[in-house]
Parts: structure tokens; sequence; C-alpha cells
């Protein structure tokens, strides 16, 4: 927990993998925050929409509109602090707090279970940022913009979709 600084949490993400997704092999891979007041389900099952957005990532694949990917959605809310009960500035500070979890938790994660156990991960390796993206939604963009001012070392991309910068 990087907002109470060592209280141990558990969290979770959904990932998307490619129709014929082998282990070892080196995906670019996508990391897509959700906005404010919504949760990582929330892109992925509108309206009862199960598994929509995942058939639209397959089709693009199959079409050759986009190369094979991995797809990473994760949340920024932890513990006690949700989708309906975080403020402006709870906000703000789990925002600022995100781009260490993902630096130190949820990158050494994916990689470990989805590209290869057996490698040896260095978050600064400019040929493994060169494959990762990092955007966002609303606050989801705001986090966007976080992560683009302290990740630029794990990110070659970034896309800020109606979030703002509230980096101080």
């Amino acid at each position: 927990d990087y907002f109470h600084k060592g209280r141990r949490i558990e969290k979770h993400a959904w990932v998307y993998v490619p129709y014929g997704y082998e282990k070892g092999e080196m995906y670019p891979s996508v990391y897509f925050m959700h906005g404010a007041a919504t949760d990582l389900d929330s892109f992925l099952w509108p309206a009862g929409q199960h598994f929509l957005f995942f058939h639209i990532l397959n089709h693009m694949i199959e079409n050759g509109d986009i190369p094979p990917l991995i797809m990473i959605f994760p949340t920024y809310y932890q513990g006690e602090y949700g989708p309906s009960n975080c403020t402006k500035e709870t906000d703000l500070a789990l925002a600022s707090c995100f781009p260490d979890e993902l630096r130190h938790e949820l990158i050494p994660e994916v990689e470990k279970a989805y590209m290869d156990a057996a490698a040896d991960y260095s978050l600064r390796n400019r040929t493994e940022r060169k494959r990762r993206i990092f955007t966002g939604f609303s606050m989801g963009g705001v986090i966007a913009w976080n992560v683009f001012c302290d990740g630029l070392d794990l990110f070659s991309s970034f896309g800020m979709l109606s979030g703002d910068c509230w980096k101080k």
C-alpha cells in the first residue's frame, strides 16, 4: 500500500492475452487505467456486454489492424478507498502513489506471469520500455500524466484521454 506506506493489501488487474498467446514471447503491452467513480471492470463490461472489448481486440488483431498484444486493466483504488467513497483529494493522493506501485509491483508481476518467468526484468531496460504503453480515461488520464512524469523510463508512449495534469 503506497498510500499508507507499508500496509499490505491485495489488488487485482484484468489481463487480456491475444488468441494464440504463448508465454515467453515479448508482446507489446498496453496498460489502461479507468476513470474516477468506476473500476477496472467498467471499461470491459459495459451494460452487461461481457467480453465485448475483448472481441474487438481479437478482431483487430485478426484483421492486422494492431499486432498481438497484452492489455492490462489495473485500478488505482486500494483498501477502503474505492469508486464510491473517494474525494478529489483522495483520488489525487492515490494517483500520486500509483507510479510507484506500477514500477515496483504491477509491471514486474505482469511480465513475470505473462512474458517469461525466467527473465530478469530490469525496468530501466530501454528495449522493454519500447514495447510498453500507458493510457487512461478521465481520472485514468490524470494518472497517465503522473506515470508520464515519474515513469518515462518505463513506457515509450502515453495516452491521456479526457484527463488533465494535476502533477505538482
